[in-house]
């Protein structure tokens, strides 16, 4: 009974139809009121086992005629009206009232009257006469469908002429070259253009590989490219199509880019997309597939060469595979021996034995696959388990034979029909799932595996995802589903289905009713009453309207793709299974209230910009087990942890969880746990989830206490799951604060389960690589940040057996190489690794397997770079390497040059012609030695208070701190035991000195209480100056002729030093419902001081020098400056935090009522404000005011760098206030201009 209680394309509802039925009959939940209603359903069942036996009989016949489909049909929408109705019985409880009952028994009539008809019809045509399927089906577990048969030369032509040039370029050969692979479907194109993008596409510092349908949807491949190139950020779903252009030319702009664009089969697409392609002196390369030619000519440089009249006879006439004038490449077929080869690799191995029939009806088979390669393996996987079966053979090869004058595309159609009827009953229906999404599509397995078991494809039991994968597995072995998308370790990301296939598909799911298409760009056509999937697409239309006379349906599954205003009333769906929602529009909030009244769902995914309001009870959803939204949730309902069949659970962004989640005991999968918005109760809960098996949490803010105690709460969770595979912790995308914690005292042993452990920067941060990492002997992904690393972290983990993928992320260079010695890392397949300094070393016979080989470090001022790499010659395996160089301090450009050309003779001297791709950057993140530790920082700046000579020194070590002069910072503490009456610090930046500066430079260093630095501050004001300078290492200045930035007159207002508790308390302990702002320096919240005074707090990035930087430079240059269109600074927190890198430092400020400019003017939709021009005026000129006093009306004038909308301020009166000095600089003495860097963020 078990096996067929799962939904089928060609059977129906009929297998979960019988299963209910066997439910309400025998088990103890259901008892039937009186013996005429369980007779009724026992008749029932009875009938419906006799139908059923009909139905498995004709659902194997090979190509059933047009009586024997219909009659099925009708079948089949009789079991999903019955299931639908038994369905309704058990979930309302109706069977409880006498009228229910008659109502129940007399539906259970008409149903037993329509099986009877059904039985009397296939008796009266006879239908049980005929044959049986003549190709059995079987599962297919030979071979993966990766081999490549044929292409090396073809992929060796394309590359030479794709690949960019790195010297000696001029404008001309340096400008965008747009090729086209030209050729028949199915003859390897997409394989083809796969390989050269993963060849050369690491040389290019964008790149993308996008799928085309045939109809055109220029605003899908946008998109697509646009979050490639931006590392997998995607755009805002409602971006009309010339910003996404705009968009995507702005990312492209001044880089070298690779983008291919598959299946490219019309030329509306292409002249839109066209115009987001810079066509600068950046060697970039598009590269385009199609079948047709005018679309190949269209697209390539030709028409700037040649007439567009004159092409065709130009390519139909040459010898040659690939016209560089053109830039179009003519994809031939497969020759017969490499036909024979693909197709005898897939049929009996890679050792073909076989009887000499077989080898006739093997050569006549192939020959009627005209060379195709998809053809071949198609063809060659209805054969594979059946070497013995000549009938089959002989039939096969008989029925392709009758198939004369057919084009290589129908023949290629008529291939992909025999295909799928060898499938079997489960195989079928899973393929056919696939129609539900558009065309060109991408899909996660994982996606496919969970809507297949929501849909009932599925048995439902512990191996269910192991079973699904494997049909998925099987589909790709056969060649009807391709691979899309290969990660870095060599792992299969994403899929697709080829344009035939899914055409072939597409036509089979509507001749059995399983899927119903409407796309808007389409005439729409009149909906049928019974549709059971329904997939709905905007496509690219310009004006798309709802379909009149939309009545509810009886779909199971509905998937939506487009503008929001053209979805349907989703609550009119009673009886969904599956909702998949992707769509874009001007609702800010899209409301899922009414959602619980849909019982039967079981899988949900959404994806959109507008923010989703789930119900506040969702108890009543029993059978859900996928939520999944890509989007901003307003509240998540408490009840949610009460869901008893949960599985899985995606939900974005900095939310909060309801209490008591580890109630979720059956959940599977949790994405994204956020630590900064979860309770430490929560966190604890998460140990009570022991069917998790994959764990994603993110951090969205930096409150530091807070966090500390969540990781040690998540430490002790993480312990007791023991089925865990997967664990990542990483920044979420809205967060912006650097947040280093150190982990290595409070993050113990994950289990050893484990499979994937990701914890990325700029989260968790290790002293040294942990010792429990060597136990985990499953691990195959591991990315992680340590503070140091020497060789024996590397040998702990050199010997673990399953990795494949590793990042390593060094914050403070070692003094010593590090070696990968021989045997080390034996499947190892892609290597990162981060590190401020690079000396690494490989032995002979180190990572045999190694592929791929990504490096990042700085350049320095001198340094010699002979010891940088050695021994990557014996990376036999090598492919592909990608360097990314930054620069520390005082290097320069010529510092660069020297360690390219060192990097390139040495990779030269490897066997293979390996790709290398070598770009810049600012800088790799690396920690300097006087600045690591807080009580070192201390020690340090001592000893600059005291040895002047060393000041030079230290300026030399950062990279970002800037010139200024002397400015005196009167601060008042809440401690009322400590005086107030002068002042208690005196800070400035120091900006890189040249060295025969120093001497002057330190002669006129001041020190932190006073003018002299024999002179010490009284104890209570030392205690807060010792803490000051212990948190910012830099309180220094120079500049002998430098003149007070401000006078200590009786206008200098005091600044207050505040406990860390006391603004904890006035935040609420910085609770996210508190937060007004966020951005590269950290989180705004609001707070209420214990007067009542009304606060804005501002944390600012808790360890990296840049926050350090942000905070003296804005408690410096707003301190000591008053002006009405200038934010007025309260006070200030430095208290530090144990157990995370750093310490606090907080600014406190008057709160400004109306939010930023960039809020309440450019954010209009989402204020209450309406701005008249007279207000406009008045905000322009406010701001200009408070530039002008900064500039010339202050000594030294203050440049800010950094105004913008949302550094701009507005009080209730809508007065102006410039805030955010973080990035500001003083102009030196007698300058009358600065040049200066970008600085700040968009």
């Amino acid at each position: 009974m078990e096996a067929l209680q799962m939904m089928s394309s060609s059977l129906g509802a009929m297998g979960p139809l019988l299963g209910k039925l066997h439910t309400l009959l025998f088990s103890p939940e259901h008892e039937l009121p009186g013996s005429l209603m369980k007779d009724g359903i026992l008749h029932l069942k009875q009938d419906l086992e006799e139908l059923n036996s009909f139905m498995v009989d004709l659902s194997g016949l090979g190509r059933p005629n047009a009586m024997v489909k219909r009659w099925m049909n009708e079948v089949r929408e009789l079991s999903y009206d019955m299931e639908d109705f038994i369905d309704s019985v058990t979930s309302s409880n109706m069977m409880a009232s006498r009228e229910t009952n008659k109502e129940i028994l007399s539906v259970v009539k008409q149903f037993r009257n329509l099986i009877k008809q059904a039985r009397e019809r296939h008796q009266r045509y006879e239908l049980s006469r005929w044959p049986s399927n003549p190709y059995p089906s079987c599962m297919n577990s030979r071979v993966n469908g990766t081999e490549l048969f044929g292409i090396s030369e073809s992929k060796g032509e394309l590359v030479k002429w794709l690949k960019p040039l790195f010297s000696n370029v001029d404008e001309d050969r340096g400008r965008l070259k747009v090729a086209s692979i030209l050729g028949p479907a199915g003859v390897g194109k997409s394989t083809l253009a796969q390989e050269v993008y993963r060849e050369i596409g690491a040389q290019f510092e964008r790149r993308a590989f996008v799928r085309a349908s045939r109809v055109p949807d220029a605003r899908r491949l946008l998109r697509s490219m646009i979050t490639q190139v931006r590392r997998h950020e995607r755009p805002p779903c409602g971006l009309p199509v010339q910003e996404l252009v705009d968009n995507l030319r702005r990312h492209l702009q001044q880089k070298r880019y690779f983008i291919v664009i598959d299946g490219l089969c019309e030329t509306t697409s292409w002249d839109i997309i066209r115009n987001a392609f810079p066509e600068g002196a950046h060697c970039s390369r598009v590269l385009i597939t199609t079948d047709i030619e005018e679309v190949a000519l269209e697209c390539c440089d030709y028409q700037s060469n040649a007439s567009v009249t004159s092409a065709p006879d130009f390519m139909l006439d040459s010898d040659s595979h690939f016209h560089a004038q053109v830039g179009i490449f003519k994809m031939e077929p497969l020759s017969t021996d490499h036909s024979m080869e693909l197709f005898c690799n897939r049929v009996f191995g890679s050792n073909p034995q076989f009887c000499e029939q077989l080898k006739k009806y093997s050569e006549e088979i192939i020959r009627k696959c005209s060379g195709l390669p998809l053809a071949t393996i198609i063809i060659a996987s209805v054969f594979a388990g059946q070497t013995d079966n000549s009938e089959l053979w002989h039939h096969i090869k008989e029925y392709l034979s009758s198939r004369n004058n057919l084009s290589s595309e129908d023949l290629l159609r008529e291939i992909i029909v025999l295909s799928y009827y060898s499938l079997s009953q489960h195989l079928k229906t899973c393929l056919l799932y696939f129609s539900l999404y558009p065309e060109g599509y991408t899909f996660l397995k994982s996606d496919l595996v969970k809507q297949w078991t929501a849909e009932g494809f599925i048995q439902k039991d512990k191996s269910a995802n192991e079973i699904a994968e494997c049909y998925f597995d099987e589909l790709v072995s056969r060649g009807l589903v391709q691979t899309n998308h290969i990660n870095l370790a060599d792992e299969v990301m994403f899929y697709t289905v080829h344009s035939t296939v899914f055409e072939v598909i597409r036509r089979k799911s509507v001749e059995e009713n399983f899927t119903t298409v409407i796309d808007y760009s389409e005439t729409i056509p009149k909906l049928s009453a019974k549709v059971r999937r329904l997939s709905l697409s905007f496509s690219n239309a310009k004006y798309a309207t709802k379909p009149e006379g939309f009545t509810p349906l009886p779909a199971r599954s509905l998937t939506f793709y487009g503008l929001v205003e053209c979805l349907p009333s989703i609550m009119e769906f009673k009886l969904l299974r599956v909702l998949i929602l992707e769509f874009w529009g001007d609702r800010e909030v899209f409301d899922l209230s009414g959602i619980n009244i849909l019982l039967q769902l079981r899988y949900i995914k959404i994806t959109t910009d507008s923010i989703i309001k789930l119900p506040v009870k969702m108890q009543g959803l029993t059978y859900l087990e996928t939520l999944e939204i890509f989007a901003r949730v307003l509240t998540v309902p408490s009840d949610i942890v009460l869901l008893p069949k949960l599985l899985h659970l995606h939900l974005q962004g900095d939310i909060k969880l309801p209490d008591y989640v580890g109630q979720l005991r059956s959940l599977r999968a949790l994405q994204s746990f956020d630590l900064s918005s979860n309770s430490e109760d929560n966190v604890q809960s998460l140990g009570e989830m022991t069917n998790l098996h994959d764990l994603h949490i993110s951090c969205s803010t930096a409150v530091p206490d807070r966090l500390e105690r969540n990781f040690i709460a998540l430490a002790s969770s993480i312990g007791k799951l023991d089925n865990l595979k997967s664990l990542t912790l990483a920044p979420d995308v809205s967060c912006r604060s650097i947040i280093y914690t150190d982990c290595s005292s409070i993050v113990s042993a994950p289990p050893v389960s484990l499979e994937k452990l990701e914890l990325l920067p700029p989260i968790c941060i290790f002293s040294r690589l942990p010792q429990w990492i060597g136990q985990l002997q499953k691990l195959c992904i591991l990315k992680i940040v340590v503070r140091e690393l020497n060789m024996d972290d590397v040998n702990r983990i050199s010997g673990l057996q399953e990795l494949t993928l590793l990042q390593l992320y060094v914050r403070q260079p070692s003094a010593q190489s590090i070696v990968f010695n021989s045997a080390s890392f034996p499947t190892l397949k892609y290597l990162k690794f981060s590190c401020g300094v690079l000396r690494l070393a490989f032995q002979a016979g180190a990572i045999p397997n190694l592929r791929r080989l990504k490096l990042e470090f700085n350049v320095h001022s001198g340094e010699q770079y002979s010891d940088m790499i050695s021994g990557i010659e014996h990376l036999l395996n090598l492919q592909e390497i990608a360097v990314r160089i930054g620069s520390a301090p005082g290097a320069e450009d010529s510092d660069r040059t020297a360690v390219e050309s060192v990097f390139r003779n040495t990779t030269s001297k490897h066997s293979r012609h390996l790709s290398i791709s070598i770009r810049m950057a600012d800088s790799i993140d690396e920690v300097i030695p006087q600045f690591s530790d807080p009580a070192a920082s201390s020690s340090r700046l001592d000893d600059l208070l005291h040895k002047p000579s060393t000041v030079a020194d230290v300026t030399s070590q950062s990279n970002e701190i800037e010139l200024a002069e002397v400015v005196s910072v009167h601060m008042t503490t809440s401690d009322p035991n400590i005086q107030t009456d002068q002042p208690i610090a005196t800070s400035t930046f120091p900006r890189q000195t040249p060295p025969e500066a120093s001497e002057s430079v330190a002669h006129n260093l001041l020190v932190v209480a006073g003018k002299s630095p024999t002179r010490k501050p009284s104890k209570s004001c030392g205690q807060i100056a010792s803490s000051i300078k212990r948190e910012t290492a830099c309180c220094f200045m120079f500049g002998k002729k430098a003149k007070q930035a401000v006078e200590h007159d009786d206008d200098v207002h005091s600044i207050k030093v505040f406990s860390y508790s006391e603004l904890r308390k006035a935040t609420q302990d910085f609770s996210g419902a508190n937060k007004i702002g966020e951005g590269a320096f950290g989180s705004v919240f609001r707070g209420v001081l214990k007067d009542g005074t009304v606060v804005a707090v501002k944390v600012l990035s808790a360890t990296s020098r840049q926050g350090i930087r942000d905070f003296l430079s804005e408690l410096t240059t707003i301190s000591n400056i008053k002006h009405k269109n200038l934010v007025t600074i309260v006070g200030c927190c430095t208290e530090g935090s144990p157990g995370i890198l750093g310490s606090h430092r907080i600014l406190v400020y008057n709160y400004l009522e109306n939010n930023s400019l960039a809020q309440t003017l450019l954010g209009a939709k989402y204020s209450n404000i309406r701005f008249n021009w007279c207000a406009r005026v008045s905000i322009s000129v406010g701001v200009a005011r408070g530039l002008a006093f900064l500039h010339e009306e202050i000594r030294p004038p203050i440049i800010h760098r950094d105004i913008k909308a949302s550094n701009i301020l507005l009080d209730k009166d809508l007065t102006p206030k410039i805030s955010d000095f973080g990035l500001a600089m003083l102009l030196p003495p007698n300058a009358t201009y600065v040049s200066d860097r970008v600085a700040g963020t968009l």
